[in-house]
């Protein structure tokens, strides 16, 4: 073998050699390679499993969730429905109706205690009609006031009616005569004023002066005819209201009669003015008059025990 053949043949085995090697090398990275795919393969296949399987868990505990929520009440039943009382009627000519719900109207009761007495209570509030004189009907039957509303077994949105009246007011007749005397010194009293305005406004002319004078004598008796009306209407001793109303009208009846006295005075000729005015003197001159000469019989009429305390008491006054 000559050197060429050796050369060639020690290059073809270095050359199938790097071939081999680089072929075996490849294979370990396709090798690899296959396995680390089918690693991300498997995780990916996981992650997609436990996505799906927890997806699968929330809607199965949203339907458990929704079908629980659908199955509890909404509210709980009442043990006394809602119902109403029909009674009277509006100005439409239509029946009022009085809406009733136990548990507002009767808060803190029990409602298996809640009797038609209760309810008779709380409608005479909405209606003025005391109890003794309500009737409550329902399905046709009268209702006994200690009849418990549970027992009636009422159903939502009955209807009950209730039959009564108000009562009159006892004293209604003696308020109306009052009430038409107060209206009668209201009469004259508005005449009084303009007549003092006119007196106010001319009163330096004599003849108004003289006019006027004989006007307001003349209310003065229309007072005093009132008055005699007051006094006539007879009222019960156990009617306090009313008798006080009547009392408070002669006090105004009085004070209406001095305030037209003076205007009487204020406008009436000086010679009745100076008359008037010397009367009044001597009524005070003989009221003290009066009271000197009580004073001097009860000093007459004294126990020796009496005058000798009355002499201490002068003598003190003296000393000081």
């Amino acid at each position: 073998m000559s050197s060429f053949e050796e050369k060639f043949g020690n290059l073809v085995n270095k050359t199938v050699s790097s071939v081999e090697g680089l072929v075996n090398q490849t294979a370990d990275n396709v090798s690899e390679f296959l396995k680390g795919s089918s690693s991300k393969s498997n995780q990916s296949t996981d992650k997609i499993g436990g996505k799906m399987g927890s997806s699968t868990s929330k809607m199965s505990h949203s339907t458990t969730t929704s079908s629980s929520s659908s199955a509890a009440p909404t509210t709980a039943k009442r043990l006394i429905p809602l119902f109403s009382v029909a009674y009277g009627v509006n100005n439409a000519g239509k029946t009022v109706l009085y809406p009733i719900d136990v548990s507002r109207d009767f808060a803190g009761t029990n409602p298996d205690e809640i009797s038609v007495g209760h309810l008779q209570s709380h409608l005479a509030g909405l209606t003025s009609v005391p109890v003794e004189h309500q009737a409550l009907l329902h399905k046709g039957a009268h209702l006994q006031s200690d009849t418990t509303l549970v027992s009636l077994k009422i159903r939502e949105g009955a209807k009950m009616m209730m039959l009564g009246r108000v009562p009159p007011d006892p004293d209604q007749k003696y308020k109306k005569a009052l009430s038409a005397l107060d209206d009668e010194i209201s009469v004259v009293s508005i005449r009084v004023t303009e007549m003092e305005m006119q007196l106010e406004a001319n009163g330096q002319v004599p003849d108004t002066r003289k006019t006027l004078h004989k006007h307001f004598q003349l209310a003065n008796e229309n007072y005093l005819r009132i008055l005699m009306k007051v006094d006539a209407v007879e009222i019960p001793s156990d009617r306090t209201e009313a008798r006080q109303s009547r009392k408070a009208l002669v006090v105004k009846l009085h004070g209406q009669m001095e305030a037209v006295d003076k205007l009487v005075l204020k406008c009436a000729p000086e010679t009745t003015q100076a008359a008037a005015t010397a009367t009044s003197s001597e009524q005070q001159t003989s009221s003290e008059q009066q009271t000197s000469s009580d004073q001097q019989t009860s000093s007459v009429h004294q126990t020796p025990e009496q005058q000798t305390s009355s002499d201490q008491q002068t003598v003190y006054s003296d000393s000081r």
